[in-house]
Parts: C-alpha cells; sequence; structure tokens
C-alpha cells in the first residue's frame, strides 16, 4: 500500500511516497479502507514544525514528546 511519509521536519519536499506493508488487524480490530483524506493547516504545521505563539517551555515540551529532529512515528 502506498503511504506518504517524512522522516524530518521541513517543507513539503520532505513528503516522499512509499510503499509500505498492509496492516493486519488483530482480534477485535477491524482494517479500515481510506480513498481519501484531507491536509489541514494542523499537518502543515506539525510537518514544518514552526509551531505558533508557544514560548521556550512550550517549545521544549513540544520537542520532547514530539521528537528532537525527527518524528517518531511515521505518518
Amino acid at each position: 500500500m502506498k503511504a506518504s511519509v517524512y522522516t524530518q521536519y521541513g517543507p513539503p519536499e520532505v513528503l516522499q511516497l512509499v510503499d509500505v506493508p498492509k496492516p493486519t488487524p488483530r482480534a477485535y480490530e477491524g482494517l479500515v479502507k481510506v480513498r481519501a483524506t484531507t491536509v489541514t493547516i494542523g499537518d502543515t504545521i506539525m510537518r514544518s514544525f514552526k509551531l505558533p505563539n508557544i514560548t521556550g517551555w512550550q517549545k521544549f515540551m513540544a520537542r520532547l514528546i514530539l521528537g528532537w529532529n525527527t518524528p517518531r512515528r511515521h505518518i
């Protein structure tokens, strides 16, 4: 299956379209086929990591949770 993945923060050019293995649902889980989705302003802010109107402490906590240089989980 195809997925849009980024391994570093930055402009739209960091996005890569790659083949990833199809997930296998476990017991009591379901697999939903998504044909289309939206890209919101929140998605672009997270990808670029330009967080508006936050203090140094809040930015530190955001980086601690989201990852210092790269996202911890692929999108």
